[in-house]
């Protein structure tokens, strides 16, 4: 799974510059001396472009898969309990998005492989696809796997299943008072996570392609208000460029939902970093094509007070 983590740290860690890949290295060059520019690396940092061929790639397609499967879930609240099993928490009444990973067995990420999907009775997921309980994995190996979460506290299950490959995940609902979170999908006019999700993310050579529905189109340079959590760009305590995410931000490498999970936004004026949840009004940009990992900009955004609904 090494290599494949290494394709999404790149991807997220472009989203996060901004910049290209060549715009980075010219920039981090800017902060070297000419000596420091001038000096021969160390043995242990140099690498053979032979190592590199050897490399396996980042993604492959399912119709050049050999050998075995790993199935996971990429998400960093995921943990394993007593008894080995994948376990998510979850507030009553929050959103939830479960990327599910299929890798071969050298780490790359394998593109369009078929997954079938069940859950027990009290849950209803749906995933990208034209049959309920089918889905196929996107351009970066990935299969976001969304229900909102509502009833009583209690275990459901959700198993994803590829051929004799099987992964269960148990979701464990908590009450709506663990925290208020929750409350944030219940806001009137917003734009839902549910929504942006909803784009077809694809790498292509130089950059990502990317598709959206009719309704979400519609939204290109429209005012929108989002609602989220700021993703530090820096180490300044005010920003006027950060990315919002969908959950509080614990490790940028695992953002929910993938590239269609992140927004970038660009504020008028400097906003103070809070990990509470946050809500921005803006004109939303969205890219069909893009150089770096971002399908989303908000522009002009400013601050908007953010009154959350009892949970209950």
């Amino acid at each position: 799974m090494k290599r494949q983590l290494l394709f999404f740290t790149t991807a997220i860690s472009l989203l996060l510059s901004g910049c290209s890949e060549e715009q980075a290295v010219a920039d981090r060059s800017q902060t070297l001396t000419q000596a420091e520019l001038a000096a021969e690396p160390a043995e242990e940092f140099l690498i053979a472009e032979d190592d590199f061929d050897d490399m396996p790639p980042a993604v492959i397609p399912y119709a050049e898969l050999k050998g075995d499967i790993e199935l996971s879930i990429f998400r960093e609240d995921a943990y394993l309990d007593q008894d080995g099993r994948w376990v998510l928490d979850m507030v009553v009444g929050s959103f939830a998005m479960i990327p599910v990973v299929v890798a071969n067995d050298v780490g790359s990420a394998v593109s369009n492989m078929p997954l079938n999907y069940q859950t027990t009775a009290g849950l209803t997921v749906k995933a990208r696809g034209k049959q309920a309980g089918q889905t196929k994995t996107d351009g970066q190996g990935q299969a976001v796997l969304v229900f909102d979460v509502t009833g009583e506290p209690r275990e459901e299950v959700i198993t994803v299943t590829s051929g004799d490959y099987r992964l269960d995940v148990m979701i464990n609902i908590l009450s709506s008072e663990a925290n208020n979170y929750s409350a944030l999908h219940q806001l009137e006019g917003v734009l839902h996570w549910k929504e942006l999700i909803k784009a077809e993310v694809n790498f292509v050579p130089g950059g990502i392609q990317a598709s959206f529905p009719p309704e979400l189109a519609a939204k290109h340079q429209q005012e929108v208000q989002l609602v989220g959590f700021m993703m530090p760009l820096d180490a300044t305590p005010k920003q006027q460029h950060f990315v919002l995410t969908s959950s509080p931000p614990s490790c940028f490498y695992h953002i929910p939902g993938g590239i269609a999970g992140g927004v970038e936004v660009f504020s008028k004026e400097p906003i103070e970093v809070s990990w509470e949840p946050v809500l921005l009004k803006g004109k939303l940009k969205i890219y069909e094509q893009n150089s770096v990992a971002v399908i989303y900009q908000l522009l002009d955004a400013q601050l908007e007070e953010l009154k959350l609904p009892d949970p209950s």
